[in-house]
């Protein structure tokens, strides 16, 4: 999304440096308001998030386009969850106050109230890790709870853009995991059958790569199951 808000940009002056040194609340501001609000039709990342949102009951609050409210509505079901505790907190903590940066303000107030920092932010994770503070990057817990994807395994995916390479195409899992695939370029739009060769793990994110076999079959799954041999022993060491 930040990468289109620049892409996208028109009358609105601001650069990279101070985008970054906004509150992320603020910046999400500016990100709803050019790409949701101004930019017409909507991109193809775009209505992927509103169909998100529509799938978690937020049909009404899409109507009005307001961001306040949607954030009204993700804060209400937080508080109503008997799992967890939310308490907001709007105490001022000197020391944060005197610093620069919203990443440098999060960490210093962290520490200050001797809690724990969750981020999705890979650079932020690593400046808490330095300043010694206690941090959970979400994307390696996330990827913590993820089926590992093996070599030689075979899944399904839809590619929907053409990758870097002369060859490839990209698609996502459900869980937002994109995927790599060899010979797939000239398939965009296609269910796609692949078998993987390769995966990533960093904490910013996941990626799989693999190599197109051929097109799904009406009915027929290929999402995580193990390749078979010819003799249809599932090759999977144990």
């Amino acid at each position: 999304m930040v990468s289109e808000f620049f892409c996208s940009r028109h009358d609105i002056e601001i650069t990279p440096s101070q985008f970054f040194s906004l509150y992320k609340s603020q910046q999400a501001e500016l990100i709803w308001n050019l790409l949701f609000i101004q930019n017409t039709p909507l991109s193809e990342a775009c209505q992927g998030v509103v169909t998100i949102l529509k799938q978690l009951g937020l049909t009404e609050e899409l109507k009005s386009l307001d961001l306040n409210k949607i954030r009204g509505w993700f804060l209400k079901h937080m508080q109503e969850n008997s799992v967890i505790d939310i308490e907001i907190d709007d105490s001022r903590v000197p020391d944060a106050e005197d610093v620069k940066g919203v990443d440098q303000k999060l960490v210093v107030f962290t520490k200050a109230c001797n809690g724990r920092l969750a981020t999705t932010d890979y650079n932020l994770t690593k400046v808490a890790q330095v300043r010694e503070v206690d941090v959970l990057n979400i994307n390696d817990l996330a990827s913590s709870l993820k089926a590992i994807a093996l070599p030689g395994e075979a899944m399904s995916v839809k590619i929907i853009k053409p990758g870097e390479e002369s060859e490839q195409g990209i698609g996502y899992l459900e869980d937002g995991t994109m995927v790599v695939v060899e010979g797939a370029r000239n398939k965009i739009g296609r269910d796609i059958a692949i078998s993987i060769t390769s995966s990533l793990q960093t904490s910013a994110g996941k990626m799989i790569f693999g190599k197109f076999e051929g097109f799904t079959q009406m009915g027929t799954s290929y999402n995580n199951q193990p390749s078979e041999t010819k003799h249809g022993v599932n090759n999977r060491k144990t």
